[in-house]
């Protein structure tokens, strides 16, 4: 299978102008609805390319705006969705996952200029020569050379690792270190592998697993509800993800079918849920750094992770020329069985969440639109 996993930003992916999904339909320059309230949108957007179920909110001046959520939990089920339903969040665990590195760079115990063969001495004759020099720095931007893992070709490669989460993360990192580049060094490539080693020298650096730290860290500090996996596992009462099988067919995705899980090597890269009001939670943290108002982390650390190099930061994409010409913080979110975009634009004061609980290139598409829509002056 070809399936592409975790979504490499597509708003990052060209990055001139804006790069969105075409979905055989051109790119929007002009909202599609007149009414561009958040309701309005997402029902539109649903409409328009067939899916099973949309949420969103939106922040103004710090306050909750607009919330919504309309459609199904699962296709051929009558369960309405929820505005406290629990949504697969896929990449946009990358910024998280680069806080937490730079919660490790304000206690003093990591530096961004680190190199990987200086984070991993044992390892520094048995790793390839091109990574020896790699920083901490350059692994977050996805210039590391790190192959791109963000297909199911890719990761049906990776070996079984055994252990605890940190032990199977260790292992794996070992591992990446000795596999082929997927580009040069200093090159932009989206990395899925490059987050999965960010974690493993993570959790060297605090003595902790990746999944207690963001717990600890940031989840029960802004209020986070979180989990990882799909969100309707073991039976619980939560929206199905849906992928794609023939040119528009939709399927709900088993989410207890062990054909398609997510490797614990891989899970800081891309894997956890949460409603779209605890994920805003996460955006408004960001929103407010970037307005003046740090919290959690350093100023000189929210200033590192959203300075872009190239069009990526450190799990942001930044573009200046969404809506408004005004500077946006940006990232997408799938899996393929879910999607869901965040939307930034300090000068404003606002942010936006889209999710739908569809991964193909239509569901895509809408939760990149949608935000886009809203945010129009």
């Amino acid at each position: 299978m070809s399936r592409r996993l975790l979504g490499a930003p597509f708003l990052v992916a060209a990055l001139g102008a804006l790069s969105l999904v075409s979905c055989g339909k051109e790119t929007i320059t002009q909202p599609p609805v007149t009414d561009r309230s958040l309701p309005a949108v997402l029902r539109h957007m649903r409409s328009e390319y067939g899916l099973p179920a949309m949420a969103g909110i939106v922040v103004r001046a710090d306050t909750v705006s607009e919330t919504d959520a309309v459609g199904l939990r699962r296709l051929g089920a009558p369960d309405s969705v929820r505005l406290t339903d629990h949504f697969h969040i896929g990449s946009n665990v990358k910024a998280m996952t680069a806080d937490l590195v730079a919660m490790e760079v304000d206690a003093g115990r990591l530096h961004w200029d680190d190199t990987l063969a200086g984070l991993f001495p044992e390892w520094a004759d048995s790793m390839r020569s091109e990574y020896k020099t790699v920083t901490l720095e350059a692994l977050l931007q996805h210039r590391s050379g790190l192959p791109a893992f963000t297909t199911m070709a890719e990761w049906l490669t990776l070996p079984t690792f055994t252990g605890s989460a940190t032990e199977q993360r260790a292992a794996y990192a070992r591992w990446i270190l000795r596999q082929t580049p997927g580009t040069g060094v200093g090159n932009y490539l989206y990395s899925n592998a490059g987050y999965g080693l960010a974690a493993a020298i993570l959790e060297r650096s605090a003595g902790d697993a990746w999944e207690s730290l963001i717990q600890a860290r940031l989840w029960t500090p802004l209020g986070i509800a979180g989990g990882f996996g799909w969100p309707a596992a073991g039976g619980a009462p939560q929206p199905w993800g849906h992928m794609e099988q023939g040119f528009g067919n939709l399927v709900p995705h088993d989410p207890d079918d062990p054909a398609y899980q997510f490797p614990v090597c891989m899970r800081p890269a891309g894997d956890a849920w949460m409603s779209v009001g605890d994920y805003m939670k996460f955006a408004v943290l960001h929103l407010r750094a970037l307005r003046g108002d740090p919290q959690l982390l350093s100023a000189a650390s929210f200033q590192k992770l959203h300075a872009a190099n190239g069009a990526y930061a450190m799990g942001w994409g930044v573009q200046s020329n969404v809506v408004s010409a005004q500077p946006t913080w940006f990232h997408v979110g799938s899996a393929g069985t879910f999607a869901v975009c965040v939307m930034l634009q300090p000068d404003r004061d606002m942010a936006v969440v889209a999710a739908s609980n569809a991964g193909n290139q239509p569901a895509l598409y809408a939760v990149q639109t949608a935000p886009i829509t809203i945010m129009q002056p």
